[in-house]
């Protein structure tokens, strides 16, 4: 219970602070006795400060004001991705001090040295702040024991990747599926937050989803929910990096969308990941390059129906680098999905894009950081 309410005022304070006691206990409910010694537990760990006074109800008496330390406790939140790797600083809100974008180095051993300059980097001048590192990566990933299980993209098996880290970064950290750090960052910053029930749905070099079911997060028994990448959609389809073939990702994913495009033209590209140059084909009348967009359009409207027959979302919220291109696909993943979805749900599903363009994962990774150290905190 005292661990509850600890938990309780921080996250009140978050959300509303600059805040009073007194307002805390009736926004709460808590006893002004029970307010006074959390807040009294808070300032002296440092995570809570008084900031100034306010008038209360007109008579002249003035409340003292807590917040939330926002200058001496800082997180790292880290995301590896499969192309470019992103890293924000952020204070205990949430709010981005600092932020970086590079290209993300591939191999166990380059990725590890990676991961620890450009943290040493983005946390320069104030080392002594960080309290917490959150990461995301693509692919299936051991939350509770900072183990990669697999990481088709960046080759990546059975990988230790926080044990690792923790030789060289003597810091807390946690870690989680990229995925699922975009729902966590909407629900908290962007369009998902208000409601209950949303599938996301990241498409960009791969394509992953997670879900929110009745305001909880839906990891699955392995923490492995949300591959629907891996649904073999196509018959006969072409052989995906998973082993099988025909799945989701062969068709509409970045490098599903590059290698659908030339074959259909007969060259090779080196870039396999560069569905933004078939966009831009596709923009400029190529009828080739718009018709591998609208078939990527079409399957994920087939699997996304299929999904929300089962899940029954709200919103399905679409994320990632493609989403970008969504106009091109927009036609025939409409069509394709209301045709596959049951009639009850026809009409009744938003269909919404991310607003929190591509530091989303960053932003979800540092969250999960703030949560853990304020859990730490509250024990």
């Amino acid at each position: 219970m005292r661990r509850s309410n600890r938990l309780l005022v921080l996250e009140t304070v978050k959300n509303s602070g600059p805040i009073s006691r007194a307002d805390l206990s009736r926004m709460t409910g808590l006893t002004k006795s029970t307010i006074s010694e959390i807040v009294s537990f808070f300032i002296k760990t440092g995570v809570l400060k008084e900031v100034g006074t306010k008038s209360s109800y007109g008579v002249g008496r003035r409340g003292i004001l807590v917040d939330i330390n926002s200058e001496d406790f800082l997180v790292i939140g880290y995301d590896i991705g499969t192309l470019n790797s992103r890293v924000i600083l952020t204070n205990l809100r949430g709010e981005i001090l600092r932020k970086k974008v590079f290209r993300t180095l591939q191999g166990e051993d380059n990725l590890v040295d990676q991961v620890g300059r450009k943290i040493s980097e983005v946390a320069k001048d104030v080392w002594d702040k960080i309290v917490e590192i959150g990461f995301g990566i693509s692919g299936m990933v051991d939350h509770k024991s900072g183990v990669v299980i697999h990481s088709p993209n960046l080759d990546l098996k059975e990988f230790p990747l926080l044990r690792i880290l923790s030789k060289r970064i003597k810091k807390r950290m946690t870690i989680e599926h990229n995925v699922k750090l975009m729902m966590i960052a909407e629900r908290e910053y962007g369009n998902a937050k208000g409601y209950s029930n949303v599938l996301l749905v990241n498409i960009g070099p791969g394509i992953g989803a997670s879900f929110v079911s009745e305001g909880h997060l839906i990891r699955g028994s392995h923490n492995f929910s949300g591959e629907i990448g891996h649904i073999s959609i196509v018959p006969d389809g072409e052989l995906c990096r998973c082993g099988k073939k025909g799945c989701l990702e062969t068709v509409s994913a970045a490098w599903g969308i590059v290698r659908e495009y030339t074959k259909k033209i007969g060259e090779t590209w080196s870039d396999i990941y560069g569905a933004d140059k078939v966009a831009e084909r596709a923009e400029n009348g190529d009828k080739d390059a718009l018709e591998v967009f609208q078939n990527a359009g079409k399957y994920l409207g087939k699997v996304l129906a299929y999904a929300a027959n089962i899940l029954d979302p709200e919103m399905i919220l679409i994320s990632g680098g493609l989403s970008n291109s969504w106009n091109l696909m927009e036609s025939a993943f409409k069509a394709e999905f209301e045709t596959n979805t049951i009639p009850p749900l026809k009409g009744k599903i938003k269909i919404v894009m991310s607003n929190l363009g591509e530091f989303s994962t960053a932003l979800g990774a540092s969250t999960i950081a703030i949560e853990d150290f304020v859990k730490s905190v509250c024990s």
